[in-house]
């Protein structure tokens, strides 16, 4: 292959200055000529970036009086001690347009001398577009970084209550996957028997009726797990009005609710408890009388007779009564009650004359055993 052509550009030294005048008004970048911080000549696209209709009307004004407050450029600031500044500087700022606005522009200045005169040139362009999508892509990032990291679970549907997207709070509460979790609906891991006032919630959520509702309802996770959680849902609507998707908040409540049952299990054994104590100090009380009237009866009877064994049988029993009273108020007390030895031959022995009382059909009741056996209770 031969040598690479060399292409030469001659450079006319008298160019026309109208066409230099030209590539500067009809640059599509805006661009302005200032001395001493103030502009000398602006083209057509510096005056539309700040809403000026023309460009005449930017001659005179400061260029600070387009920056925001606080904010200098290193080229219209004064000298530092060594006498030099800056050539060339970049910046991005705010500026206020001619209708009160506010745009972003991102710009270029550079200082230049002529003629013993120090000028700026200065490139200009409207970047708040630019700037606007970047925000969104930081909020985007934000969002995920919040929503991804989010102890609570939460969720995303459409109108129709059909999964569009979970975080990995939920997935974990559920024990479904991302993508096993989209395409569901909410139902699907609803509690049978609370599917019919979650969906009625939802209707009035999308119709318009209320903005957003709460409630504690038991969910099905993978693999039949029943749980509880307390969820808040808000419906989100598009520049239109209408619904877009709603978003939801999850918090588990499982053990919540849990602890709730104990309490209240506790509540009700506490009530029991009470009732029993009053019913068990009265029938005491008449105990007590039954006990000190067959008392009586064994004094005034005769040793060995059938009366004094039948008054003897009576306060065994008033005794065995007391024995239960106490029994039941240790229970209202929620005292521990210590285990004791009990006989087998002395307990049946005792109750072996009621067992023949009571039944008719009984041919024979042991009275003693072989051998003695003892249980504990």
């Amino acid at each position: 292959m031969g040598q690479p052509q060399r292409l030469a550009v001659s450079v006319d030294e008298d160019l026309d200055p109208s066409l230099l005048k030209a590539a500067f008004e009809f640059s599509s970048e805006g661009l302005a000529l200032a001395e001493s911080g103030r502009i000398l000549y602006a083209n057509q696209a510096f005056a539309r970036l700040l809403r000026f209709d023309n460009p005449a009307q930017l001659q005179g004004r400061a260029l600070a009086g387009f920056r925001p407050a606080g904010h200098t450029c290193a080229l219209v600031s004064p000298c530092n001690g060594s006498g030099e500044r800056a050539k060339h500087h970049l910046c991005q700022f705010a500026i206020v347009r001619g209708e009160g606005k506010v745009a972003s522009v991102e710009a270029s200045c550079t200082a230049f001398q002529n003629n013993g005169r120090e000028f700026i040139v200065l490139t200009a362009r409207d970047v708040t577009l630019r700037e606007r999508r970047r925000v969104l892509r930081d909020e985007d990032l934000r969002f995920r970084v919040i929503f991804n990291g989010a102890p609570t679970g939460i969720f995303q549907c459409d109108t129709q209550g059909k999964v569009l997207e979970t975080n990995p709070a939920l997935q974990r509460m559920l024990g479904y996957s991302r993508e096993e979790l989209r395409g569901m609906s909410l139902q699907d891991f609803t509690h049978p028997e609370d599917r019919v006032n979650a969906l009625h919630l939802f209707e009035e959520l999308v119709e318009g009726k209320r903005n957003s509702y709460e409630l504690e309802l038991r969910y099905l996770g993978k693999g039949a797990a029943v749980g509880w959680i307390r969820v808040t849902v808000s419906l989100v609507r598009g520049v239109d009005g209408k619904p877009q998707f709603a978003i939801g908040m999850t918090e588990d409540v499982t053990e919540r609710k849990r602890a709730e049952q104990r309490l209240r299990e506790a509540q009700k054994m506490e009530v029991i408890g009470r009732l029993v104590g009053g019913v068990a100090h009265d029938f005491n009380n008449l105990l007590t009388g039954i006990t000190l009237y067959s008392d009586l009866l064994i004094a005034g009877l005769e040793k060995g007779s059938r009366l004094h064994h039948h008054a003897e049988e009576i306060r065994m029993a008033g005794e065995q009564g007391a024995a239960l009273i106490q029994q039941l108020l240790a229970l209202s007390r929620q005292q521990v009650i210590e285990p004791r030895i009990l006989s087998l031959n002395d307990l049946i022995a005792n109750s072996s004359p009621v067992l023949k009382a009571n039944s008719a059909r009984s041919r024979s009741t042991p009275r003693s055993f072989s051998k003695c056996y003892s249980i504990s209770c």
